[in-house]
């Protein structure tokens, strides 16, 4: 049995693959690591739009929360009673604390967090490009 295995594998013709193919497999690999990178970089463009037009609607937000708040009236008593400040400038400070839009500063530095993470991925991308197409998160 084993040398009717021997004499089969002993009759086959060698089939020599063609010398183009290791240029076809290479080319083939480039384009697909170049579509990835496209694909990635038009979901970083639209992270960054996304991101840009939060960033611009929090902040309008945020003008119209501190223009309501009374942090402004509180601050001004530093201009017209500073006498009074100074001698309850801890009273002072917790009144300007509680009277501040946290929740939308909070509100306007998410959105800008995310895109500075997506520039820093649209420029990890732009230096690494096609070479390593898969960024690392930072």
């Amino acid at each position: 049995m084993r040398e009717k295995i021997g004499q089969a594998f002993k009759n086959l013709s060698e089939l020599e693959p063609n010398p183009q193919l290791k240029n076809v497999i290479l080319n083939s690999i480039q384009l697909e690591k170049a579509k990835q990178v496209r694909r990635k970089l038009v979901l970083v463009y639209l992270g960054m739009a996304g991101s840009v037009s939060a960033v611009v609607l929090a902040w309008s937000a945020y003008g119209n929360a501190l223009v309501k708040s009374d942090f402004f009236n509180m601050l001004s008593l530093i201009f017209s009673d500073i006498s009074v400040v100074l001698e309850h400038w801890q009273e002072f400070v917790l009144s300007l604390f509680e009277t501040f839009p946290v929740f939308n500063i909070i509100s306007m530095l998410l959105p800008l967090a995310v895109l500075f993470w997506c520039l820093s991925f649209y420029f990890d991308l732009r230096l690494r490009g096609v070479k390593n197409a898969n960024p690392r998160f930072h």
